[in-house]
């Protein structure tokens, strides 16, 4: 039997690990996972847009960012400002696009690029 999908916090000095959230049997949990600058926030896909402050051991109750659809194949935070990138890849065939968010996850933009959109790396990174 497959395991279901879990949210895992570790000790990096004891190297204890605490289980934060366990998902539903079968879910699909994405690997789409990233920090923000300071690094205290981790921020994944998991149907939506979720946020989690590394210092709770408390998941959150509500995405930051609602998403409705399957094809979100990337995600990035800009270290600078904390905006945040989804990357929609669409139908995998087509043109996708990137949608912008704030760090409060207020939409900014969006705009097309090309197929299959997946990373996101930024300048002094």
């Amino acid at each position: 039997t497959m395991e279901a999908p879990s949210l895992w916090k570790l000790n990096t000095e004891s190297l204890e690990a605490q289980k934060v959230h366990e998902f539903a049997q079968g879910s699909y949990f994405s690997s789409h996972l990233a920090t923000n600058g300071t690094a205290d926030t981790l921020y994944f896909i998991n149907g939506s847009v979720w946020a989690f402050d590394v210092s709770s051991d408390t998941f959150p109750t509500t995405p930051l960012i609602e998403l409705s659809g399957w094809s979100y194949y990337g995600l990035g935070v800009d270290p600078n400002n904390g905006d945040i990138y989804i990357a929609d890849a669409k139908d995998y065939m087509s043109d996708g696009a990137v949608l912008r968010y704030s760090a409060s996850g207020e939409k900014l933009d969006e705009f097309a690029v090309g197929i299959c959109p997946s990373k996101f790396a930024f300048h002094g990174e």
